[in-house]
């Protein structure tokens, strides 16, 4: 608990005092997502620490950090398009254990392969994915997993580690899937980040 905490205090970007060519935190928004500068987890991987070992020893504090850091992030996006004047429009999903609200666009959505995100986001969410698979051939249902990654997040990457796992098991996944395959604009996503 205090290791998942310590990362995410440590990694958040302070708010700085405007320097007069940004508002705000504009200068980052892009590029770091609220997150300060995270070249440790540069290039993003699956195997950068503490992410595969967490999930591995203890798996609901490695879901917790994971959570927490693309929490982060989807609210430092969501924060950069009201600035902005644009409206963040949610996808609403329901699933077997409830509904749940996602933000995010395509660019969020292609984290989970190492695109356009923060490293350190990046690299948890390729850690959760390779995790998980290894869960499903270790003989975890697609149904039980899928709640393990999607339930109590609120960021469209996380709907991209679900989709690459449903794929990977074919049609065993139908009933699970159903909310996932009605959203055209994860189709579109999808398409691009291939």
């Amino acid at each position: 608990k205090d290791l998942v905490d310590f990362i995410l205090a440590a990694f958040v970007e302070k708010p700085r005092k405007h320097d007069g060519m940004f508002p705000d935190d504009e200068s980052s928004i892009f590029r770091h997502y609220g997150f300060v500068d995270d070249q440790v987890f540069y290039p993003s991987s699956p195997l950068k620490p503490p992410f595969i070992a967490l999930l591995r020893s203890n798996p609901d504090e490695g879901i917790r950090l994971i959570h927490g850091l693309t929490k982060l992030a989807t609210e430092h996006w969501r924060r950069s398009h009201v600035r902005r004047k644009w409206t963040p429009i949610p996808l609403d999903l329901v699933f077997p254990w409830g509904p749940q609200r996602f933000w995010g666009d395509g660019a969020i959505y292609g984290w989970f392969r190492g695109v356009n995100g923060p490293e350190i986001v990046e690299s948890a969410l390729m850690a959760l994915e390779q995790w998980s698979f290894e869960e499903i051939e270790r003989g975890v249902s697609i149904e039980t997993q899928l709640e393990k990654v999607l339930k109590g997040s609120e960021c469209v990457a996380l709907l991209g580690v679900a989709i690459s796992l449903l794929l990977s098991v074919g049609n065993k996944s139908v009933p699970i899937s159903l909310p996932l395959i009605m959203q055209p604009r994860l189709w579109g996503w999808d398409i691009g980040r291939s």
